[in-house]
């Protein structure tokens, strides 16, 4: 069938045959089911068994108000919240677009098979099974890249950060000079019109070099 061989003609450009494809349907499908369970039960099932286990049930304004002893370490407790907001977004916004995408696939190629349907429909169903084929990808993409900067910003990992900062220790570079951070550290507050003052000083001090 021409919709049939067009459909798979495309996957077979992408490099994913059909077994493979059916195979990541089931592993979005199981990620999605994982990750649901795993937001929605944090505190009966801690990730962190360290000397922290407890660590994920910790609120923004717990850690401020333990925590937040002066501008840099409220600074510090603030970017890692708001780069777990972004993360979290990141991932949920992922599973949306991968579910999302799932579903035009499997309707499109089911619909795709059907004889009574014209050619411009044929055609019409195809294209929602690629681009299903492109929304998954997509979404696992965005989720997977989403679930790792919710590790690298955990809070197990500001904790210890905190505590090395009171212990002495300077707060990474690469934290120290990240915009977001410096503007809660001047500022104590992150936004688009605080993001272009502190980069427009930026760029003076450095044409004055």
């Amino acid at each position: 069938m021409i919709a049939y061989g067009l459909h798979f003609a495309g996957l077979n450009y992408l490099g994913i045959t059909e077994a493979v494809f059916m195979k990541l349907i089931l592993v979005a499908i199981l990620f999605c089911s994982q990750y649901s369970m795993a937001a929605s039960m944090p505190a009966l099932m801690p990730t962190d068994t360290s000397i922290h286990p407890q660590a994920n049930a910790i609120t923004q304004e717990a850690f401020l108000a333990k925590y937040g002893r002066d501008d840099s370490s409220k600074a510090l407790i603030n970017f890692f919240f708001q780069k777990m907001k972004k993360s979290e977004g990141m991932v949920t916004g992922g599973l949306l677009l991968g579910a999302a995408g799932t579903a035009g696939y499997l309707v499109g190629a089911h619909k795709a098979n059907d004889q009574s349907n014209s050619f411009s429909d044929e055609l019409g169903y195809v294209v929602l099974a690629l681009l299903g084929a492109f929304a998954l990808g997509g979404g696992i993409a965005l989720a997977s890249v989403g679930t790792g900067l919710l590790s690298r910003y955990s809070k197990k990992r500001l904790l210890k950060l905190l505590e090395s900062y009171f212990a002495g220790t300077p707060i990474p570079r690469g934290i120290a000079r990240n915009i977001m951070f410096r503007s809660y550290v001047q500022f104590g507050e992150w936004n688009s019109e605080i993001r272009k003052q502190i980069k427009a000083a930026d760029r003076e001090r450095k044409r004055q070099k």
